[in-house]
């Protein structure tokens, strides 16, 4: 039994692995969201320093064209799930 839920947990959490990676342009931030299978995730919400700055599109993909500050927090949440990613400088 316990092999049973622990097999059970472990395709849980690989299953709901989201990630998010960006890009930085000169006025703007390309920011996508990845399933566990990488592959881009529509609709999933993105915050920048706990604000919400829009959803992703079709690609997983959103676009921020205003100023970024320097250290940041980007978030995206789908669900229940969420991942988190600090932008550098």
């Amino acid at each position: 039994m316990i092999d049973f839920i622990y097999a059970l947990n472990k395709a849980l959490k690989e299953e709901s692995d989201l990630h998010i990676s960006y890009k930085k342009r000169n006025k703007y931030l390309i920011i996508k969201v990845l399933d566990f299978k990488k592959r881009g995730m529509s609709y999933a919400k993105v915050y920048l320093n706990n604000n919400l700055v829009g959803y992703t599109n079709s690609k997983g993909e959103l676009i921020i064209n205003r100023k970024i500050p320097k250290k940041a927090i980007l978030k995206a949440e789908f669900g229940i799930y969420f991942a988190k990613k600090e932008i550098m400088p």
